[in-house]
């Protein structure tokens, strides 16, 4: 039998069952039970629920929108494309890789991350980042307030510390700190410590994935 963890990445191979993924993702947490029920005898929909499925058989219902909305975010890459980078893994890499995301979409509290995390699996895809920076990334997200994740945008170039939205972006990895030295010219020159942060390598990486994923930044 296939490992289990490996599912996932086989999950994404879908393009028959998108009306399938959209209705799981809109349906309201109350009234999953009955669409369930609807939709559990369809293959592709089996399939999912029985990757969800935790401890004895318990079905997670909020596990399953958190899937659902992996797959979404990984809809903009066909499934020729899929299965060529499935392909290309041997059977170690597929179950690490697999493994990784899968627990870390069990764990995580926000559904938008979990599309989040399908944006950045469909970058590894299209070979814009490779496993490692893709497995960075999602774990980066994972730590990080969507909310702050909305200001990435702004830190393109320099920007002053703005408090604790700069403090949860530095320490999830994607920004660097730049000079802290400024000369202010007063009656006597003085060097005060201004901090300024940008994007590092990995950030310009994430913020590249979510602009071509139309991603909502927000303004300053």
């Amino acid at each position: 039998m296939e490992d289990c963890y490996t599912e996932l990445l086989e999950l994404t191979v879908y393009e028959q069952n998108k009306d399938k993924i959209n209705k799981l993702i809109d349906v309201e947490i109350d009234t999953m039970g009955d669409i369930m029920k609807e939709m559990t005898d369809m293959p592709y929909v089996d399939k999912i629920v029985k990757f969800c499925k935790v401890g004895l058989g318990i079905l997670n219902v909020l596990h399953i929108r958190k899937i659902a909305r992996f797959l979404k975010g990984s809809e903009s890459i066909s499934d020729k494309e899929k299965n060529r980078y499935l392909s290309s893994l041997d059977k170690k890499d597929k179950q690490r890789i697999s493994g990784f995301l899968t627990n870390l979409l069990y764990l995580t509290e926000d559904e938008d991350k979990a599309e989040i995390f399908g944006h950045i699996y469909a970058a590894r895809v299209r070979n814009e980042i490779n496993n490692e920076e893709m497995l960075r990334l999602c774990s980066s997200v994972n730590r990080i307030f969507v909310f702050d994740l909305k200001k990435l945008n702004q830190y393109s170039t320099p920007i002053t510390y703005t408090g604790y939205e700069t403090d949860n972006l530095y320490a999830g990895g994607l920004l660097e700190q730049m000079s802290t030295a400024e000369t202010q010219e007063h009656l006597h020159s003085i060097s005060l410590g201004v901090r300024k942060y940008k994007l590092n390598q990995l950030g310009e990486k994430l913020r590249i994935i979510l602009v071509s994923a139309s991603f909502q930044f927000k303004n300053i």
